[in-house]
């Protein structure tokens, strides 16, 4: 079994790996782009609402609940459309296009979320009680068809609460989405290494996701710590070929009845049938091994786990030191750019080109204060406003988490809003 430290040393790149232009690829066996059930049946998922907030204020807070202290608490509830548009924006298509392989004679999709190599191994399932349009049970995302695949029928989210443990935020949330990586759709390309990619890729899928929830004034957090094997068990995956890497619990103040099944591993077992891959070689193991070493045995276990990561070290950085300090001067609320999320996640791709003018001071110092911003944190004393030139450069071990307004209500609507994004680190 490979743990962390292992598993990095057999997977790390070094100078001169790909001197004569590394492995190459064997298009016969190239993945499908999607999982396809053979026999579930799918509901239709075409009410998406767009996320109107602008994203840079979106990305501003640092909280999992976006009204949270504000005067505006009110907000819509969370139903179908909802999860539409949570699935939609997160891991939805947007294009496609002719492979640029010869050898392949489909369409290439391309996704909200970039993934590496453009083989969008991340899927998401969805954990849900009686939603208006959408009846308690556990489903599928078909990004290929706007779908969800029902899975299992009936409120499961006290099985995923009881796997996540307490401190979760799962045990009341309407709607959480589990996330899960399929290691061959990326071990194709980049073999052991997909692991490390795995979470690279869910990365850009949880920040659409949890965007794209506090854009609608729905609190949403990322729980990276659960009962791995009761979660998978749910889901009806395979660890050894897929599984799951991080719960999303979106909204909140709606527990489970009676109804709920209660513990994950009284579950059922599931197989659904899938359309298969294309035969291939099935020795790359070391993704499932490190996610295995990895694996949490139960929800206390997940809250223990938890506890002692909170208790560890606080978030911050390295003392400033007594280099010479740059002011910088980020873009505040009112100058800030006001494209709205939606658009910005349609915009976001991969960079074939560059520009050879260098970034503005301003931008530069927006994208720290934007990505810089650590949850519940009330002191960032090494950057604020400015930042110290010394040998050390700043460790951060926090995550910026993004928070929004409601998508019927423009930002320039005279109507109530949440109070203004910060504008400064605190």
């Amino acid at each position: 079994m490979a743990g962390a430290p292992e598993y990095h040393e057999r997977t790390k790149h070094a100078p001169g790996d790909f001197a004569g232009g590394g492995p190459g690829l064997d298009f016969e066996t190239l993945p499908r782009q999607f999982k396809a059930y053979r026999d579930r049946p799918a509901i239709d998922l075409s009410a998406v609402r767009a996320p109107k907030l602008p994203a840079l204020s979106v990305v501003a807070e640092t909280g999992a609940d976006p009204l949270a202290g504000a005067e505006q608490t009110g907000r819509d509830g969370v139903d179908s459309a909802t999860v539409a548009s949570l699935c939609y924006y997160a891991a939805g298509v947007k294009g496609e296009r002719t492979h640029p392989a010869d050898a392949v004679d489909r369409r290439m999709s391309y996704r909200m979320a970039s993934c590496t190599g453009n083989l969008h191994h991340i899927d998401l399932y969805v954990a849900c009680g009686d939603l208006d349009g959408l009846a308690a049970g556990v489903y599928h995302f078909d990004p290929a068809t706007l779908s969800l695949d029902v899975l299992r029928e009936g409120d499961r989210r006290d099985a995923l609460a009881a796997a996540a443990g307490d401190g979760s935020r799962v045990a009341d949330a309407p709607v959480t989405v589990a996330v899960t990586s399929e290691w061959w759709r990326n071990a194709w390309k980049y073999r052991e290494r997909t692991y490390r990619h795995a979470f690279w890729d869910s990365g850009t899928v949880l920040s659409h996701l949890v965007g794209t929830a506090h854009a609608f004034d729905l609190s949403a957090s990322v729980v990276a710590g659960f009962d791995d094997r009761a979660v998978a068990d749910l889901l009806g995956v395979d660890p050894e070929t897929e599984a799951p890497l991080e719960l999303v619990p979106v909204g909140s103040g709606v527990p489970a009845g009676e109804s709920s099944t209660g513990d994950a591993r009284d579950a059922a077992p599931i197989d659904p049938a899938t359309e298969p891959h294309p035969d291939h070689d099935r020795s790359h193991d070391l993704p499932y091994e490190a996610w295995a070493a990895s694996s949490l045995s139960d929800g206390g276990a997940a809250t223990e786990w938890r506890e002692r990561v909170r208790d560890a070290l606080p978030v911050g950085t390295v003392p400033a030191g007594n280099g010479e300090r740059v002011a910088l001067d980020p873009v505040d609320h009112e100058t800030a750019s006001a494209r709205p999320l939606a658009n910005t996640i349609r915009r976001r791709r991969s960079a074939r080109e560059y520009a050879h003018e260098p970034i503005s001071r301003r931008r530069f110092a927006t994208i720290l204060d934007r990505a810089l911003r650590a949850p519940s944190r009330p002191s960032r004393a090494s950057i604020r406003g400015s930042i110290s030139t010394c040998r050390t450069s700043p460790r951060w071990s926090g995550s910026a988490t993004p928070t929004g307004g409601r998508p019927s209500t423009p930002p320039s609507s005279s109507l109530p809003r949440p109070k203004p994004r910060r504008t400064s680190i605190s």
